[in-house]
């Protein structure tokens, strides 16, 4: 007769290969992909750079 097999448990969370993103467990991954995502978008539709505790770059003008 076989030995009963113990009861799966759910893999470690230790940043290893199962974890998704960085800082999924302190709920900081997302911010930070969130941040990634709009400074991407912003450089696709040509918005200047925005800085945390600075104003907006002007866009560059083309000269005429």
């Amino acid at each position: 007769m076989k030995a009963p097999k113990p009861p799966k448990q759910p893999p470690e969370r230790d940043g290893g290969p199962e974890s998704i993103m960085p800082g999924e467990r302190s709920g900081e991954g997302s911010h930070d992909l969130f941040k990634h995502i709009v400074r991407d978008e912003q450089r696709k539709a040509g918005l200047p750079r925005s800085r945390p505790g600075k104003p907006p770059e002007e866009p560059a003008k083309p000269e005429e």
